[in-house]
Parts: C-alpha cells; structure tokens; sequence
C-alpha cells in the first residue's frame, strides 16, 4: 500500500548483511567513487557488546567487510575502552566535510543495553582514508545530553548533512525523568562550523505530535537532499507492542516546514527477518531509485540489515 501523491516502495524478503551472529544493524551508507560503503553496528562477541564495523559492495546486496586489519572483529575500524564514555558502540555514521572523513557514534557505558545505559552521549573519530579512524576530542564525548531538555535523559542515530557551509546533525532525543519540554521521543538538530564544537538548535525537528500515526512518536532519522534539490527525512515510526515501521518527509530545506506522509512507506514482514518492524533507515539516491538500508528486528531474537527500493521522484 502506498499514499496517493507518494512513490510506491518494494522490499527485499531476505536480509542483505546478516554478520557471523545475526544481531547486526543501524546501517549508514554512502556512495562513493561507484562503490557502497556501509558502517554498522555489529557485534564484538568477546566483550559481549555493540561495535563499529565498515562493509562495501558494488551493488547494495551483495556486502564484504572491509579489510580494516582486524583479526578479532572482522570489518571493525573504531575499538570500544571498557570503562570508558565509548564502552559500548552504536548507530554510527560518516560524513565527508573539509577533506577529512568524520565518524560520529552513540556511545554509553555498558550496564546491559541501551536504555539501561542511559545517558549515552556521542562520539567522534577522524580519518584521512576512511578506513582507519582515530578518536577525536582528546578521547572525551563531542556531544553531551542537555539536563532538562527534550535529550535529559539519553541520545543516538545521528545523521549528517552539509547545509549553507556547515554541518547539521540530526538526532533522537529521549526524555523519561526532569522532562521541561516534553516527555518521550524528539527528533532534534545540531549545527557546527567544524564537526567538533556543536550548537544545539531549540526548536525540535519532530515532535510526537507531527506524527499522529505513530503511538511513541519518530526517531531514528536519516537527512538526505534528493536529486530534485528538495530534502527528504526518513525516520522510524515507533509503534510500541504492535512493531514498528519507516516513515518519510519532505521539505524545501533542512529546517523544514516539513509534509509528513501520514502512511508508513515500509512496514514490517507478517514472518521473517523484521517481524517486529524495520527501523533506521539509511538511504542512497542513485541511478533514478531511492535506495534504503535498515535494521531489521525479529521474534527470533535476530538483528539483520534489510533493503528497500523506490522509483523517483518519490512524492508525485
């Protein structure tokens, strides 16, 4: 099913990247020199935890973990510090800004899963080939939670976009305890000039009241400016028990005013590999198709990386 005035998507049945251990997700991918380059969250089975891994692929099916050298982990280009702000890893993403590959991630001390991990804050590591990455802001967080703001209690899924000169960072922002500007799921922004110093912009880019059709509002956004000049925020729509589901929005810049599809444009498998609902989207325009990558959640306890596809122009 798909919204008049929007493009129809079709899904893959079947995972595209599923790891050694099935429990791989939060997909960023760019398109670089013709060839796909994906980080992702996967898993470091001797210290039990998320990781960083990058994989490449000449069509966005077929996927290879990078040679970073690794004889632990293969693919993995960032170590977690047990102990450390970056215990544990997840939702990273790149961006290329001034000649330099920056990697931002989520990053918590461990004490059993994200959100008994809380608060987790964000992390940045640099390259020059994007391949081998080293820990930027003297081993210390680049972004921190903001006490009685919509992100009070915890934050993840940045994504990034070059605007106007400078970089804007996307994110979720979770408020459970001390919530002064509302309670739940936010969708914010960030603005810096050098990828290192961040302004934290007041005015939410999501609210669970801009998505009426989603019970616990959306998160997990991925930015992208689409061929046609226009920008276009995928994003999860978080149904609670009932699964979850991949939204998308359309504005005429970065800072909105953004027309949400009120219909879900990917939803979950009735059995399969994202039976609980496909999430964080991570998404490509190439070749007259709009590409999308995402975590897939199963009742079998599996986490593996799904694919879906459009026709542009993705709203008629």
């Amino acid at each position: 099913m798909s919204t008049p005035g929007w493009a129809p998507w079709t899904k893959r049945l079947d995972p595209v990247h599923s790891g050694p251990y099935s429990v791989i997700g939060d997909p960023s991918v760019r398109l670089e020199g013709g060839l796909l380059r994906m980080v992702y969250n996967c898993y470091d089975i001797q210290r039990q935890r998320g990781a960083i891994c990058l994989a490449t692929s000449p069509d966005g099916i077929t996927w290879t973990d990078a040679a970073t050298g690794d004889s632990q982990l293969p693919g993995r280009i960032l170590k977690t510090r047990a102990g450390q702000f970056d215990d544990a890893h997840e939702t990273p993403t790149i961006v290329r800004f001034r000649g330099e590959y920056l990697l931002y991630f989520t990053a918590y001390r461990d004490r059993g899963g994200f959100f008994n991990s809380m608060p987790a804050s964000f992390g940045l590591a640099t390259s020059a080939d994007g391949l081998r990455f080293t820990l930027a802001n003297g081993g210390q967080p680049v972004m921190q939670v903001s006490p009685g703001s919509h992100d009070n209690d915890t934050m993840s899924s940045p994504s990034l976009i070059e605007y106007q000169g400078k970089l804007l960072m996307f994110y979720t922002a979770y408020c459970f305890t001390n919530c002064q500007k509302g309670y739940g799921v936010t969708v914010l922004a960030a603005s810096s000039s050098d990828g290192r110093s961040w302004t934290k912009i007041p005015t939410p880019v999501l609210t669970r009241a801009d998505v009426p059709h989603a019970k616990d509002g959306a998160g997990e956004v991925e930015i992208v400016q689409g061929p046609d000049g226009l920008y276009y925020l995928f994003h999860s729509l978080l149904q609670g028990d009932q699964g979850h589901e991949i939204g998308i929005a359309q504005a005429p810049t970065p800072y909105g005013p953004w027309t949400i599809n009120p219909q879900p444009i990917v939803r979950k498998s009735a059995s399969g590999f994202d039976d609980i609902g496909p999430i964080a989207p991570s998404v490509v325009f190439a070749n007259g198709k709009a590409r999308m990558w995402f975590h897939g959640f199963s009742r079998a306890r599996t986490i593996r990386i799904g694919y879906a596809e459009a026709p542009l122009p993705l709203r008629r």
